[in-house]
């Protein structure tokens, strides 16, 4: 029978804390291989995730997106590996309602031409009150930015530069408002933050642009840029949400009409299409952001917006299973280990395996898997298999054994 530890196990010291065989057992240098995280089981929560990712997109109906691989090729590749909602609807027309219903559960205006500065609960106040660090890098706006609109961006699509928290506050505002030029600055130097909300330009967005455009814009600068980065291979903790404000003018089902939302990463059920007759709009949208980031209490409606778990894999069994031997047997020497370990609280995976004889470390792998036979004295023995995560956590099981002589 396999012996399982409890999840999030907290290491015990065997002496190998602050070894420099410790730091080299949890160094990023040292390769873990790190378990396909796709499952067939959906989530009962949205996971957990450090590197949200949200671009949104512009005008566009889903009945122009889905399988229309002529006009948008990457993104239902990103269909195709990722998860679509199908029974997804925006709220109003036109785009204003709908960027205010993701950011705070509220529609606010249908007015475009608004400059309001609105105190309301949102997203944004909740990251700011729980120190979860946040990024807009809205294209062709500088630094900071709290005009009007310009050439070829449109306030309207950055919520954000209109809620009290942020556009009261100018140093708030230089520290979470960026171009999008920052986006590939932070991710090359390992520094983006919890939620990176991406505004494309207009010719970049399928709002003055052509879909091609939009398309190629995406794959170029996100989801090539991303796709290198361990966060979104398997193991990683990375969720790339592909948003569209509003359907078609002339689509008005449930408000703002049919769209095709996208997610995508390692723990985004790979292939997935919409199995419920939920119907989902951008409250829900937002509280799957909310979740993600590990925030409380969703602002406005989303508190009691449906879930949208379904699209997100069930978390896998975390810790180390023990194969052989069983926890208590009677053997002879040597004895044959076999085991394994996974961890859903690291994103960079398990770095290394080990077991302890009597307190002593005995035996060290790299990856998930060991197998290994020791030699061990006649008597009782208490043994430890133990693993090490990339985040300095670790958790263990317990092998007590008797050997004959």
């Amino acid at each position: 029978m396999a012996a399982i530890a409890g999840c999030g196990g907290t290491s015990r010291d065997f002496g190998l804390g602050n070894s420099a065989q410790s730091k080299a057992l949890k160094s990023p240098e040292n390769p873990a291989v790190v378990a396909d995280a796709s499952a067939t089981a959906a989530a009962t929560v949205v996971p957990r995730s450090a590197h949200l990712i949200v671009v949104m997109e512009e005008n566009t109906s889903y009945s122009s997106v889905v399988q229309n691989t002529a006009v948008w090729p990457n993104l239902n590749h990103l269909i195709a590996t990722g998860a679509l909602p199908t029974n997804y609807y925006a709220n109003s027309h036109p785009s204003i309602g709908n960027y205010f219903m993701l950011t705070t559960g509220q529609m606010l205006t249908t007015n475009d031409s608004s400059n309001q500065i609105w105190d309301v609960d949102s997203i944004a106040r909740r990251m700011l009150q729980n120190g979860v660090p946040f990024r807009v890098y809205a294209e062709d706006a500088p630094q900071g930015y709290l005009g009007g609109d310009t050439a070829s961006y449109l306030v309207r699509h950055n919520p954000f530069a209109r809620l009290s928290d942020i556009a009261d506050n100018a140093g708030v505002a230089n520290a979470v408002l960026w171009p999008f030029t920052q986006f590939y600055t932070d991710l090359h130097n390992n520094n983006l933050p919890e939620l990176s909300f991406i505004v494309p330009n207009i010719y970049h967005n399928a709002h003055n642009g052509t879909p091609q455009a939009a398309d190629a814009w995406l794959q170029t600068y996100v989801v090539s840029q991303i796709s290198a980065f361990p966060e979104f291979k398997p193991g990683g903790d990375g969720i790339l949400v592909v948003a569209f404000d509003e359907a078609v003018d002339t689509d008005t089902t449930w408000g703002g009409g049919h769209v095709s939302p996208v997610f995508w990463g390692p723990s985004v059920r790979s292939g997935y299409t919409q199995q419920s007759t939920t119907v989902y709009q951008h409250q829900s949208m937002l509280r799957t952001f909310t979740e993600a980031l590990g925030l409380a209490n969703p602002p406005g409606v989303a508190a009691s917006a449906p879930s949208m778990a379904e699209f997100f894999n069930a978390p896998p069994a975390t810790g180390v299973t023990v194969t052989q031997p069983s926890a208590g047997a009677t053997l002879t020497s040597p004895v044959h280990y076999v085991a394994s370990a996974s961890t859903n609280t690291c994103s960079k995976g398990v770095a290394s395996m080990g077991i302890y004889v009597n307190n002593v470390l005995t035996y060290v792998v790299y990856g998930t898997q060991l197998n290994t036979t020791l030699a061990l004295n006649p008597g009782p023995e208490h043994t430890v298999v133990e693993e090490w995560d990339y985040c300095g956590g670790a958790s263990y099981t317990t092998i007590d054994l008797t050997i004959q002589p």
